[in-house]
Parts: C-alpha cells; sequence; structure tokens
C-alpha cells in the first residue's frame, strides 16, 4: 500500500481510518486539465490521484527510492492496459535516474501517461514490470535524452517486449528539452511556455532543478512545454525554437540569479514568477500561475526541494498535480514562511495535503507542521498555537490505526527513526543520566508551600530531642524516591544489586539483612509504614531476532531488545531481619520517576513499542534500501494493539505469574492533536500498602522526561528540540501533560499545554494555587557554538481551563543572552538563577498570576545549580565558582540575603577550587538539618599534589555567614574509588548518618567527626 493518510485531528473514528488507509488507492480520478489558461480554472472539490478530498488528513507516498515511488504514482494512476475500466496511459516517458537535466522537460509529458525512471545501461525490473501493466503490446515509450542518458541496451530490451520507442534527444540537455518541447506542441497545441535554469551554482546542484518542480508541475497541467537554459544568457537552440513557435507569453521561473534579466530580454512576451528562496518561487508559481486562493478549500503537493533525490520525486508527481489540479509547494531543511501562508487556516482545515516521499524524504515533523498551520494557525500573523487537550480514543481500533499510521511516516531502511528497533520520539529531549526526572542540574529540595519559613520535614525536630530527617523533596507532603531511607530506626539503601537494611536505632550502624534485587538494573526506594517499594528500572539485552520472519536479500535483522522495562517489588518490613517479598509487577516500559503521598504512589512509566523484527540493509545499494524498507514497513503493518501499548504481569512472593494485563484501557489512552511521539506515557496508581499492582492508570500518546507533582497535581513535560525544532523554525518547546492525583485511588488526565523554551529539570515547574508555573530557556546550548548565543529565559504562568492548560500570564527577560541554572519556587515568590560569565540571581513576585514580574536582581560571579531555603530571609545556593569570562573553577556555597525582594545581596560564600558537588544535578544528596543549621554537602577535590578529598563537608548555615564545621569520609576505612564518595547523609533518631557504596557510617552532628563505620560490600 502506497498512500496512507496521516492523522492530523484527533475525532476520526476508526471506520474513516480504515478509509484513509485503503480509500486512496481506489479513488476515481478526476480528468486532467487541458485547459491552457488553468490559472483561472478554479481548485477540483473533489478527489484527486492520491488525494481523499478530507482536507482534516494529509496523504503520504510512502516510498524512500524515486525509481519505485515513479512506480507507484504510475499505479497510482493509470489501471493496467488489459483492465476494462479505468483510465489508460497514452504514453510512457522513461529518464535516467542518476541526474534531473532530461526529466524537467519531460515532466510536461506526465498528463497523458507517467514518468518513470532507469539506469543508463539497463531497464530497471520495477520500472520493466510497470510499462508491461499501463501499456498494450505496441504502446509506445518516449525516451528522454541520448544514449548517454538511456542507452541503445534499454531501447533494444523495451523493443523486444514488443513496444514502440521514440528518443528525443539533443547534444545537451538545452537541445534535449527542445526536442521533448516538439513532441508537447505535437499533442497539445499551445500558446505558452515556460524557461528554468539549465544548471545550478558549483556546489549547489539543488538550486539547478528546484524552481523546475514546481514549474513541470504546472507544465503538465497546462500541457505548456518547458524549456531549459543557462543562467546567464538564453541558448541559441532555445532562442531558435522560440523564434519558430512565437508564444504569446514567455515564463521565466526564478529570480534573476536562476535567468538573469539578460535571459528575459532575449525571449518573447516574457513574465517572471519568482521568490525570494525556492519555497516561495513555488508559492508565487501556486498562486500566479495556478490561480490557487490563499484561502478556503484548497488542495496542494508538498515535495522535499533539498533532498538529494528531490528533483526525481518531483517531477515524477507531476502527473499527480494535473491530475489534482493541486499545485506543488515546497518544503527544505524547514517549512519557511512562503509555504505555511498557503497552508494556514484557523478553525475548521481546508487544506488537502499529498506529501511525495516517505518520512527520509519529507521528514514527518514537516508534515507535523503543515497540520498544524491547517486550522491551528490563530497566533498573531497566522502564527500556530498547538493544541493542548487531548481526546480519549473513542476504541481499540482508533488506538491501532493512530500508531500504525504515524508510525508508517518514519519506518525507513534502518526501522523507527533510524535506530532499528526504536521507536523515533519526536526529537524529545534525552534523559541525563546523572537524574531520572531528565534535568540537567536539578536545583531545588524543599516546599512550596508560601514564603513562609519552609516547614519540617516529618519527623524535624531540635537535635536535643532527637527527630530524623526524610528525603531532601522538592514538595513537603509530596515525597520522591531515593537510593536510601528511613524510618527512624533503620536505614534502608540501594547499592549496585543489593537492598541493604541497617539498624541504626542505638546510634551504631549494624547490618539487619540484605535483599538480592536485579542484576541488569537500577533501583529506588519509597517507604511507607512496614513496606518498601523497590522501583526497579531492567536494562533488556540485544539480540538479533525476526521472529520468524526472513529478512531479505541484501538486509540483516536489527539488534533488538526493545527499551528498558520496570519492575515494582513489594518488601514486608516488619522484621528488619528478615524482610519478606510479597509481590511483583513487571512493566513493559520505562522508568520515568514517582511521587507518593501518604502511601499512595503514581509512578511514571514510558512505554514505547515492543521489539520488532527491523532490518537493516547491508549496503547503500538503493535496492538494499528499497528491500529493507519495504520490509520494515510490513512489520508496521502487521503490528498488533499489544505491541504499542504496555503490558503487565504480576508476580508473587517467589516470583510465580499470578497475572497479567493491559497497562491501560484502550478508553483511558488519550490522544494528541499533533505528533508526541510513538510511546505511550503512563501514570501508573500503587497504593503501597496493598501491594504492588496498579490500582488505576491513565495515559497519554506522547513522550515524558520531567515528572513534577504537588499534592494534588501531577505534570509530565515534553521537551521539543533540537533539528526538529530547527526543522519546524519554532525553537524549543515543551509539552506538559497534567494528572488529577487528588483522590488517592484514581488518577485522571485534566489537560496539556506547551510554553516556548526548555526546562532544566523538575524544579522549572511548580503547581500553587491553581496555577502551574513554568521556567524556560529559549535558545538549546548547540546554537551557533563559539558565538553569542540569542537566548532569553522566563516564567510562564498556566490555568486549567476546558480541558487545556491555558497561559494566563508570564514574564521574560530575565539573563538575555544567558541560560538558566537553577529555578525555585516558594508559593508567591520564585528565584531564577541564570548564567553565561556572570550569575544573575531574580527573584519574582507570582502573586499576581496574569502578571508576575521581576522585583529584584543580583549579579554576582559563578553561578548556583541549586537552591535551598534555609531560613525565611536566606537562600542558600550550591553550584560553581567561575572567572569573570565565565570560566567554571570549583565548586561554591553561596549565601543570599532575600528579606529585601527588591534588592537581594550575597551574605557569604565559600569555595572549593578543582571541587564538585553531586548537589549541583542531585537534589537528594543534599541535607539540611534545621534544627542545628547543619548543611552536608557531598564533595570531590581534585588536587594534582595531594591526593584530593571524596567526602562531605558540613556548613554551618544558622550564624549569618558560612563556616566549615568538619568533614566526612569514607577513605579512612581501607577502601578507595568512586565506591566511598559520599551519596547521602540523614539524620536518624538525633544522629548523623552518611551513606555510601562502600558502607555507612555514624557521624558527629557537630563536626562530622567518625562515630563508626560498618562496611558494606
Amino acid at each position: 500500500m502506497d498512500v496512507k493518510g496521516s492523522r492530523s485531528r484527533t475525532q476520526r473514528a476508526a471506520g474513516r481510518a480504515a478509509r484513509l488507509l485503503l480509500g486512496a488507492l481506489l479513488l476515481t480520478l478526476g480528468s486532467p486539465l487541458a485547459d491552457p489558461a488553468i490559472a483561472q480554472t478554479p481548485l477540483q472539490t473533489g478527489g484527486g490521484a492520491g488525494f481523499d478530498g478530507d482536507p482534516s488528513t494529509t496523504e503520504r507516498l510512502l516510498e524512500s527510492h524515486p525509481t519505485y515511488a515513479a512506480v507507484e504514482i504510475s499505479k497510482l494512476r493509470f489501471a493496467a492496459a488489459s483492465s476494462a475500466t479505468g483510465r489508460k496511459a497514452r504514453h510512457v516517458v522513461l529518464s535516467r535516474d542518476n541526474t534531473f537535466a532530461d526529466s524537467v522537460a519531460g515532466s510536461a509529458l506526465a498528463d497523458d501517461g507517467p514518468l518513470l525512471f532507469t539506469p543508463t545501461n539497463s531497464l530497471h525490473p520495477a520500472t520493466a514490470d510497470e510499462i508491461g501493466r499501463v501499456l498494450p503490446a505496441g504502446g509506445r515509450v518516449l525516451l528522454l535524452g541520448g544514449p548517454a542518458a538511456i542507452s541503445d541496451e534499454v531501447m533494444r530490451q523495451l523493443q523486444e517486449r514488443g513496444f514502440t520507442t521514440e528518443r528525443r534527444a539533443g547534444a545537451t540537455r538545452v537541445e534535449t528539452a527542445v526536442a521533448v518541447a516538439e513532441a508537447v506542441r505535437v499533442r497539445h497545441p499551445g500558446e505558452d511556455v515556460l524557461i528554468a535554469r539549465a544548471w545550478g551554482p558549483t556546489g549547489n546542484d539543488t538550486a539547478a532543478w528546484a524552481d523546475s518542480i514546481a514549474g513541470g508541475a504546472f507544465a503538465a497541467a497546462s500541457h505548456s512545454p518547458i524549456l531549459v537554459t543557462r543562467s546567464s544568457g538564453l541558448d541559441a537552440p532555445v532562442a531558435a525554437w522560440l523564434a519558430r513557435d512565437t508564444p504569446a507569453r514567455t515564463t521565466l521561473l526564478g529570480g534573476d540569479a536562476a535567468l538573469s534579466n539578460a535571459v528575459a530580454a532575449a525571449v518573447p512576451n516574457p513574465r517572471r514568477v519568482s521568490g525570494a528562496e525556492r519555497t516561495a518561487t513555488a508559492a508565487a508559481i501556486a498562486t500566479q500561475l495556478w490561480g490557487a486562493p490563499t484561502s478556503g478549500a484548497r488542495r496542494f503537493l508538498v515535495n522535499n526541494a533539498s533532498a538529494d533525490t528531490g528533483w526525481a520525486f518531483g517531477f515524477a508527481s507531476a502527473g499527480v498535480a494535473a491530475d489534482a489540479n493541486a499545485p506543488v509547494l515546497l518544503v527544505t531543511s524547514k517549512v519557511t514562511e512562503p509555504t505555511t501562508a498557503l497552508t494556514q487556516t484557523c478553525g475548521s482545515p481546508q487544506v488537502d495535503l499529498l506529501i511525495v516521499g516517505d518520512g527520509t524524504v519529507v521528514p514527518a515533523p514537516m508534515r507535523e507542521q503543515l497540520d498544524a498551520t491547517d486550522g491551528y494557525a490563530c497566533g498573531p500573523r497566522g502564527a500556530v498555537v498547538y493544541p493542548s487537550n487531548l481526546e480519549a480514543f473513542p476504541a481499540c481500533a482508533a488506538v491501532l490505526d493512530h500508531f500504525k499510521t504515524t508510525a508508517l511516516e518514519h519506518v525507513g531502511p534502518y526501522g523507527l527513526g533510524g535506530y532499528g528497533d526504536y521507536a523515533f520520539d519526536g526529537g524529545i529531549m534525552p534523559i541525563s543520566p546523572g537524574t531520572r526526572d531528565g534535568g540537567a542540574s536539578p536545583a531545588l529540595g524543599e516546599t512550596d508551600g508560601s514564603s513562609a519559613p519552609p516547614a519540617a520535614t516529618p519527623g524535624d525536630q531540635n537535635a536535643s530531642g532527637g527527630g530524623s530527617s526524610g528525603t531532601n523533596v522538592q514538595e513537603e507532603g509530596v515525597d520522591e524516591p531515593d537510593i536510601a531511607k528511613n524510618n527512624g530506626t533503620h536505614v534502608f539503601s540501594v547499592s549496585g544489586s543489593e537492598l541493604r537494611i541497617v539498624d541504626v536505632a542505638d546510634g551504631t550502624p549494624s547490618l539487619a539483612s540484605k535483599v538480592t534485587l536485579a542484576e541488569n538494573g537500577s533501583h529506588e526506594l519509597l517507604l511507607s509504614g512496614n513496606r518498601v517499594l523497590v522501583l526497579t528500572r531492567e536494562f533488556n539485552f540485544f539480540i538479533a531476532d525476526g521472529g520468524g520472519r526472513e529478512a531479505p536479500e541484501g538486509s540483516s535483522f536489527a539488534p533488538s531488545g526493545g527499551p528498558p522495562s520496570t519492575t515494582l517489588t513489594s518488601i514486608d518490613i516488619t522484621d528488619p531481619a528478615q524482610p519478606t517479598v510479597l509481590s511483583s509487577i513487571a512493566i513493559e516500559g520505562d522508568y520515568r520517576s514517582a511521587r507518593m503521598i501518604g502511601s499512595v504512589a503514581r509512578v511514571v512509566i514510558q512505554g514505547d513499542p515492543d521489539s520488532m523484527p527491523f532490518v537493516y540493509p547491508n549496503s547503500d545499494d538503493p535496492e538494499d534500501l528499497q528491500a529493507a524498507a519495504a520490509h520494515n514497513r510490513s512489520v508496521i503493518e502487521d503490528s498488533t494493539l499489544d505491541t504499542w501499548l504496555p503490558g503487565y504481569v504480576l508476580g508473587g512472593p517467589q516470583g510465580e505469574n499470578t497475572g497479567e494485563g493491559a497497562l491501560v484501557d484502550c478508553t483511558d489512552v488519550h490522544s494528541p492533536p499533533i505528533f508526541s511521539g510513538l510511546g505511550t506515557l503512563s501514570v501508573v496508581t500503587v497504593d503501597i500498602a496493598g501491594g504492588s499492582e496498579p490500582t488505576s492508570s491513565a495515559s497519554v500518546v506522547a513522550s515524558g522526561d520531567t515528572v513534577y507533582a504537588s499534592t494534588s497535581r501531577l505534570f509530565v513535560s515534553t521537551g521539543r528540540w533540537g533539528w526538529e525544532a530547527d526543522a519546524l523554525d519554532t525553537g524549543p518547546t515543551t509539552e506538559v501533560h497534567g494528572f488529577d492525583i487528588s483522590v488517592p485511588t484514581a488518577t485522571e488526565y485534566v489537560g496539556s499545554g506547551s510554553a516556548p523554551g526548555y526546562i532544566l529539570n523538575q524544579f522549572a515547574l511548580s503547581e500553587f494555587a491553581g496555577h502551574l508555573r513554568i521556567a524556560t530557556t529559549s535558545q538549546p546550548p548547540w546554537r551557533e557554538p563559539g558565538t553569542p548565543i540569542p537566548s532569553d529565559n522566563g516564567v510562564h504562568v498556566f490555568a486549567e481551563q476546558g480541558g487545556s492548560l491555558v497561559e494566563v500570564g508570564r514574564v521574560r527577560g530575565l539573563g538575555e543572552g544567558e541560560r538558566i541554572t537553577a529555578v525555585r519556587f516558594f508559593g508567591d515568590l520564585g528565584a531564577v538563577v541564570t548564567f553565561e560569565r556572570i550569575d544573575p540571581l531574580f527573584l519574582l513576585d507570582l502573586s499576581n498570576p496574569a502578571a508576575p514580574r521581576v522585583t529584584g536582581e543580583l549579579k554576582v560571579p559563578g553561578f548556583s545549580s541549586y537552591l535551598h531555603r534555609v531560613a525565611p530571609d536566606r537562600l542558600l545556593g550550591v553550584g560553581s565558582s567561575a572567572t569573570d569570562e565565565g570560566m567554571v573553577t570549583g565548586a561554591q556555597v553561596s549565601l543570599f540575603d532575600i528579606s529585601n525582594r527588591s534588592a537581594p545581596r550575597l551574605v557569604d560564600s565559600v569555595d572549593f577550587p578543582n571541587g564538585f558537588s553531586t548537589v549541583e544535578y542531585d537534589h537528594h544528596a543534599f541535607l539540611h538539618w534545621p534544627a542545628t543549621g547543619l548543611a552536608v554537602i557531598p564533595l570531590y577535590e581534585f588536587s594534582e599534589t595531594s591526593p584530593g578529598f571524596i567526602g562531605a563537608v558540613g556548613l554551618d548555615v544558622a550564624t549569618g555567614g558560612l563556616g566549615e564545621v568538619g568533614r566526612a569520609t569514607h577513605e579512612d576505612e581501607g577502601v578507595e574509588g568512586w565506591d566511598t564518595q559520599i551519596a547521602r547523609s540523614m539524620v536518624v533518631n538525633g544522629n548523623l548518618f552518611t551513606v555510601s557504596d562502600a558502607g555507612i557510617e555514624s557521624n558527629s552532628l557537630t563536626n562530622l567527626a567518625e562515630r563508626t563505620f560498618l562496611a558494606l560490600h
């Protein structure tokens, strides 16, 4: 199947989806237009070749090889010669497959017969078969060019097959175009002539044919000859032909760089149709020659004018343009304004599009942008306002149709997105290896409740009375998974494949027990009462397996194993010396993060397609590429719902299978109106007190990376950046999907929204008083390396309205030319740190969601990556020291006075030259114990002249400044290396403990001096 409909609106039901998949090949073709005054002919409203007549869908020719694309276009347009019904081809136009030279002129003959391709010295088998299908015995094949273009051997083979051959050729491409023009005039006497450039400038071959793609389509529709000449002047053979033909009008395609004014002066009755660049010229041809309207119902073909083989797709599809009266629009490395100007509407879709080539020819993000302009161009000056609401699919058939149709746009010779078995995610921001929530450097760790002093973590008390610290979290009352937890008597930590349970009730650590965990994964913990939930991200090994299929000749099966999977294991710790595994659930999907309120956890899973038996070609041979792409498309066609939606398997105490099922019902899957990935983002509800089996779930078809939750809402963000953002010319965008978690037993999707720019980490998101705040940076780090990067930062405020997250306020201009390195929200107070050379700290008043504003700014050298409020008027920053030129020199801890929001000031700072702290990217590594004013920060110091330092440093943050009170290290225990790096610090029952892979140590809460070390290797 060669032409597919691409879902661009979610309201289409499964019945219509099936029609989109099958109907394009069954359409009754419109009659080709013969009126030379086609510019005044209104666009047809019925179906045409490859178009389904539905402006809410975009059709696409799913081919990556131009020779096969030309064959499929021929099949779409013409019936078999032996058929009693259907449109018959009058001839076949045959051109060489390695250069555009002769195809330019030949496109004018593509209205009455297909334009096909073949190598110079042999007749391509697929082309030969198609000629035999559409032509009867004795049928005419028009060969473009001399024997150097299409050899006499090819002619002989055609004649042996019983066809009549007619060569249209000249000494050069200029003369060949003249010979073809004679053939056009014989068949269609007329008045107009088109002229295009014959050669492009050195190093820019695509410029030679870019204007001809759009012009050739018009030539086919209007039966006008299309001649070619050098750019600087009119070639003599062209001048002679024009003198004989005396056209009423000679149309020059392109600006004076393509065809000079000397050319214009040498032709009869000239008119020039051009734009500032090739896509603008195509738009001008559409409006000035075709008379295409700029509003209302309209129809266009879309070709890529910068792809190496774009000329072949363009000229082969000229006949489709003629059949459907559809002008050609062009994209290049992005969708440009002249193209979007002709496809934009606001409200109901009105533009029917056919994209020529699969996602390897015209990338899917470009189709997405074109779809978005058709119905969503509702912003100022036609700017696209992306829809934010997601709708539930009506049935499982619609879910499967969405995945298949979307995946077919992305699949190619190397699988999905060119990465073998893995699904392409639309340029989604990658997850940093340092943090589960996708940020490069987490920034904050305390309550977002108000501007008052942060409330104590449950268990925090005055040191003399004991008390225990919890995990350093973003929001009070919302626990986060971590590698170490405590319940006041025991410390639970994971290292490698072990869960370690250490008794610390009397202040001296002693091993209570160990539990063996999966070896091929990473682990985090949630703790509630007498239950521990171990969240395991398991990594699957790659294999090459066809699953019963055979790889086509010239291809091999791609290594596959699918994305990581997630296992949740419930362990009873009523007796810490004898912990008991109660149950487990293995989920097909990648663990992103989790949040827990009370005993109810919400676990965020990114589900990607199951392992699929894709192949990859063993060479760059076009036939191998074509065979691999065809095989991989068939894999998508044969996929089932289980391929796309994640499932789960329940396990008993001994790992036995106790049940299985789908992680989410089809009717609980929400559909994005624009492409957001080929995976499902699921929020799974698990009551830890009741085991590991989900009590509810909700999903959206999207990819997610960063997780944030308040006590009533959970948000997962998707970052659109990288080449996709560049292709769409939109810059990075952050899409956020919101879920209601206010009811312990349920999770409900509430809406989605998007903000311009990318976010740093989870602390760039904050929900307060019914509003979501998002702090973004407009430009990613890779833009224009080595030069000042135009960048802007700001905070956007959203409210839930009508099933969407709608922006209600914003403030931008924070650190122009810089990027956000830390964010913190405290109720109606916001703190943002940006950095390029100097560290500005901005304070924001967020009390009016519709009008957030900057109240104060402070510039100091270096920057903070982590902010922590240690007193009502004191803000602690952990980050890096830097020179005035922006060169990082080590770790730095800063203390700011924020009592005057209009004039924050630096109180004190401590530098650790050549130092680094994991707090900069992992906020769980930070400990603040308000009862004594102690802050503990893991620290690594490098030194060329001394052993350096690996451990943690204690700082007094309560006496008006910053003072180092002591250091702790595990290196003194006969163990060296990174295993001794202190990963966590915690207070348990009034005692300080530091945890590393090497063991757990009891330390003085006053000066961090060692008391007792328990080795755990």
